[in-house]
């Protein structure tokens, strides 16, 4: 009996330590964290068609960048998921059209896209320690869309705070790239609905829960969070500025979606605040010291009370108007914060 509990407490006791010691060594430097790549499972195979472009050598629907900055330059990288990667040809995708202004303004800007379909939160942080901190930005744009982004706080709640299985997770736990080999993307119909009616239905009205005052989701906002706090450290650490983008839900935009989605849901408006996750999450970057615009009342504006269709038909994502629309308000965004670091020079293709 004896030797069974020393062995418990001895494994108890090598736990203790280990954690310890994981958690000395995040404090010394937050770069060093093991971080699982569960984006692996959706970044595109390198050199795949989409929409006439190939993608570049490490998936990404963005031309090549060396890891060394060209002087004078100003680089910054773009970590975010579909919103950021675009389902539409890459001339067109907000990060193409955000570079191309800043050329035609003659501003020195690269942009760095690392948008990944279907990623989250806890894989913008990952990603931003395995790939794109190497690049060197001068500044590091973060996305946070209302859609599904909070959905990152439901899973492993306790066990996400444990730096061990945090280690464990990422070592034993490898990722492949599973859409390696898979087809891309030819033809471009900007007018063709992405899903069937139902399907979409069940989407949206699966999202209402994010808006309701009596949801759970406040509670595991903290946890959404923690990931941009952590991004955080890494930016200050290396002295990078950071900036979180708010891409509103669609059907916050769209009085209509939302009363249909409500009924969907069994919902009723007087149960339902739609800036709820914002006013939440604004909360929480303010108390983290995280610079951050939320572009939603902008492109509600925008979208004039739904007579303006800004999304592809039964789609979450912009259509050429709707990105157009994102962009131009983004770009001014980032302008406002690079121009006291850049002057008008030569400027960079997409």
């Amino acid at each position: 009996m004896k030797k069974p509990l020393a062995a418990i407490a001895l494994l108890v006791l090598a736990g203790l330590v280990s954690e310890s010691a994981l958690r000395l060594a995040y404090f010394v430097n937050p770069e060093w964290e093991p971080c699982r790549e569960g984006y692996l499972r959706f970044l595109p195979a390198p050199g795949v068609t989409h929409f006439g472009h190939r993608l570049n050598s490490g998936g990404f629907n963005d031309s090549e960048h060396d890891d060394a900055k060209s002087p004078g330059r100003f680089r910054i990288l773009a970590v975010g998921d579909s919103i950021f990667f675009s389902v539409m040809p890459r001339r067109l995708s907000a990060m193409a059209v955000i570079q191309n202004r800043f050329a035609a303004e003659g501003r020195n800007v690269e942009i760095i896209n690392m948008g990944i379909p279907s990623i989250g939160p806890r894989d913008y942080h990952s990603l931003l320690i395995n790939q794109g901190i190497r690049k060197n930005p001068d500044l590091v744009l973060v996305s946070f869309y209302v859609g599904d982004d909070l959905c990152e706080g439901k899973a492993n709640r306790m066990l996400a705070h444990i730096r061990l299985f945090g280690f464990l997770d990422a070592v034993f736990r490898k990722e492949l790239n599973a859409a390696a080999g898979g087809p891309g993307k030819e033809a471009f119909c900007p007018g063709c609905p992405t899903f069937d009616a139902k399907t979409f239905g069940e989407i949206e009205s699966s999202r209402i829960r994010f808006f309701r005052k009596d949801g759970d989701f406040a509670g595991f906002a903290d946890l959404t969070a923690s990931y941009y706090r952590k991004i955080k450290r890494i930016c200050d650490r290396r002295g990078i500025p950071m900036l979180v983008v708010i891409v509103p839900a669609e059907m916050q935009l769209y009085p209509e979606l939302r009363r249909e989605a409500m009924a969907l849901a069994g919902v009723t408006a007087d149960r339902c605040d739609f800036m709820l996750p914002n006013r939440i999450m604004a909360e929480k970057f303010t108390g983290d010291g995280i610079p951050f615009v939320d572009l939603t009342l902008p492109m509600a504006e925008k979208a004039r009370g739904g007579s303006v269709r800004l999304y592809k038909p039964r789609d979450t994502h912009w259509n050429i108007e709707g990105n157009l629309a994102f962009a131009g308000l983004l770009h001014d965004v980032l302008a406002d914060r690079i121009d006291a670091f850049i002057s008008p020079v030569a400027a960079v293709g997409p």
